[in-house]
């Protein structure tokens, strides 16, 4: 049987779970929340800042994130050896942070590859957005299908969609 991968949309509940326990970062979160990944220079300071809050929470919670729990699922239900993951970040500040954080929370686990490159055409999806429909459509969907169709190397069938986290608006493509 050949290897298995996992491509998982990215979103934002290790936020959401962070907040819901946490009195700190709200402010900075909502200032993020609607800023696309073109503008990360320039919030970039107070996003690691919120970043490294959240990693600190994260580290022991195996249910610290839509992402995390489904991935640990996947890997327990495929029983396979190293389960590669490829993490695709939609096209704002928010979701290229929450991956880097579920990379860095897998780092240690030996039964998994993470794969997440904070950059667009590998891990971040240009135009993957839900402010500008017509550029969702012509962009961000393209790009997502062509980052899809990279991963899966002609071979489909290898491909498992998680789409637990990241954007609800792809669920229908």
């Amino acid at each position: 049987m050949e290897k298995k991968k996992v491509i998982a949309l990215v979103g934002t509940s290790i936020f959401e779970k962070y907040l819901k326990e946490k009195e700190n970062g709200n402010d900075v979160y909502n200032n993020l929340k609607d800023k696309t990944f073109v503008e990360f220079k320039e919030w970039e300071e107070d996003a690691r800042e919120f970043q490294n809050s959240i990693k600190e929470w994260a580290k022991e919670r195996t249910d610290a994130s839509a992402e995390i729990k489904s991935l640990l699922k996947i890997k327990e239900e495929l029983k396979q050896d190293k389960l590669p993951v490829y993490l695709l970040a939609t096209d704002t500040i928010l979701s290229p942070l929450a991956a880097e954080i579920i990379k860095e929370w897998f780092k240690d686990k030996e039964d998994f590859e993470i794969y997440f490159e904070k950059e667009y055409g590998k891990g971040i999806i240009k135009g993957l957005q839900v402010r500008n429909s017509k550029e969702f459509e012509e962009e961000g969907l393209m790009n997502l299908f062509e980052r899809i169709e990279e991963i899966a190397e002609g071979n489909p069938k290898n491909i498992i969609f998680n789409i637990t986290g990241g954007y609800k608006a792809v669920v229908p493509f």
